[in-house]
């Protein structure tokens, strides 16, 4: 249960959060995403901190990971703060052509 009942109006989330083109080192193929260590400071409860411990194969056993579905909430506010521009630009341009 929260304790707050604050509504979210800041897209600062979506706006500082770094999106990049990479190849994964596993099989060399293209992805997009953000890198953890990155998106832990812009929103840290999406990011599983990992190590830098290695298993006999030479792989992390405990590697940085994102929960993409954190962001959502945030995608919403910010289409909500981009549908609001939107509507305040379409009145501004009616009311120049009136």
């Amino acid at each position: 249960v929260c304790s707050s009942d604050l509504v979210v109006t800041s897209t600062d989330v979506i706006a500082n959060t770094e999106i990049h083109d990479f190849l994964w080192k596993a099989d060399g193929k293209k992805d997009r995403g953000v890198f953890a260590q990155a998106a832990y400071k812009v929103k840290p409860s999406a990011v599983t901190v990992g190590d830098d411990e290695l298993d006999e194969k030479g792989n992390k056993k405990n590697p940085w990971q994102v929960d993409y579905s954190k962001y959502v909430p945030d995608l919403i506010v910010y289409c909500q703060q981009l549908k609001q521009q939107v509507q305040q630009l379409q009145a501004d341009v009616a009311a120049l052509k009136g």
